[in-house]
């Protein structure tokens, strides 16, 4: 006998909200990511500003860096985003693999949350100590900003880990059952 909640097409609630989510912000990640591409082609980023980062603490000089990589970096955010939606409807039609598509790309975008609110928090202590010489009011924001990227990490990453517990639980599992043996 099971105990979880069905909805009214017979897939459970969990299920439900999850695949609509993957497949919401797909398409929130995919008009980013052609956003992305379309300014990388009609609007050249100059080279000027690289060459004055010489002086700029590291975490700044590798973000420079990294819009070298704009086109590239966009093209795969429409990729992701087209796995994300097709992962997504999947999902809401009680695919097994789609299981394991969507537990795959939320263990990256942890990673990826985990290593971008690192990398932002040091950019900020790094930006902090360049202007402690200076302390003036706007010493002030320094804490906000650290304080701000802690609050962002665990904003995005708590309900991740909820996703890949839910995913992996009997309920979700159970209801992927039926359409295993039928498949």
């Amino acid at each position: 006998m099971t105990t979880y909640v069905r909805t009214v097409q017979g897939r459970p609630t969990s299920i439900t909200v999850i695949g609509w989510l993957f497949i919401g912000f797909g398409v929130l990640a995919m008009l980013g990511g052609v956003f992305g591409a379309i300014m990388s082609f009609l609007i050249p980023f100059p080279d000027e500003p690289a060459a004055k980062m010489v002086d700029a603490p590291l975490p700044f000089r590798l973000m420079s860096r990294l819009f070298d990589y704009f086109a590239l970096l966009a093209g795969i955010q429409i990729v992701v985003a087209t796995a994300m939606i097709w992962s997504g409807a999947a999902f809401l039609r009680l695919r097994p693999w789609a299981r394991t598509v969507i537990e795959g790309l939320t263990w990256i975008a942890l990673v990826y949350d985990l290593a971008f609110g690192a990398f932002w928090i040091w950019a900020v202590a790094a930006m902090w100590s360049e202007s402690a010489p200076a302390a003036d009011e706007t010493t002030i924001f320094f804490p906000l900003f650290i304080s701000f990227g802690a609050l962002m990490i665990a904003a995005f990453a708590v309900p991740m880990i909820v996703i890949i517990r839910v995913i992996r639980s009997r309920t979700v599992r159970a209801a992927l059952a039926p359409a295993q043996s039928g498949a």
